[in-house]
């Protein structure tokens, strides 16, 4: 599943999807590090912020309870599906939240549109992570936060009784299945190149 996250429109079951971001949303560590990450935005009221690969609009929500009604939580999200259900729940909570389909690649705000822009369990996904991360620098204000926030697989650690067939299972798994995160010069450079200007 988690190598399909790119495609849940055409999915025989997009309904799994979303049983999964629930199951994965409701560990306390997942709380925990999600709380982290609007901490690390110091998002206030009146601020705007968005949401890169949303999925079902948790993270939108709880952002929208930060900036209150004088400020505006967006969500993206590739998915039809998970805009729907990211609708769906919003529903009469009267809360300032917006959800739209559009791709990390493409975003369709002008410069400097948000006081912060966030992404989770995102980039893991995506075929050119450098283009996603280029596009949440531009939509965000200089001065603005920028957080990314994604798994490295290549730091997964099982206890197993035999080391050698388990690491060799490891190496295969991250060949075929994830694409590298984090430690891409492409990454770190735009990173370095806007954190050195503003």
């Amino acid at each position: 599943m988690a190598t399909e996250f790119g495609s849940v429109d055409r999915a025989a079951r997009p309904e799994a999807f979303v049983k999964y971001l629930d199951t994965v949303t409701g560990l306390e560590a997942a709380q925990a590090y999600k709380q982290r990450s609007y901490d690390l935005l110091r998002l206030k009221p009146g601020h705007q912020v968005l949401d890169v690969g949303c999925g079902t609009g948790d993270d939108v929500r709880a952002m929208a309870k930060i900036v209150g009604s004088s400020g505006r939580a967006v969500g993206i999200d590739n998915s039809e599906v998970m805009i729907a259900e990211a609708k769906k729940r919003s529903l009469d909570l009267a809360l300032p939240v917006e959800f739209r389909t559009a791709t990390a690649s493409d975003l369709p705000f002008q410069n400097g549109s948000f006081d912060a822009t966030r992404s989770e369990r995102l980039f893991q996904h995506l075929a050119n992570p450098s283009k996603a991360l280029a596009e949440m620098i531009r939509v965000t204000r200089p001065g603005g936060r920028v957080g990314v926030l994604d798994p490295d697989w290549e730091t997964v650690v099982i206890d197993a009784l035999d080391r050698r067939v388990t690491r060799q299972i490891l190496s295969a798994s991250m060949d075929t299945h994830v694409k590298p995160m984090g430690r891409s010069a492409d990454l770190l450079s735009l990173s370095h190149s806007r954190t050195s200007r503003d």
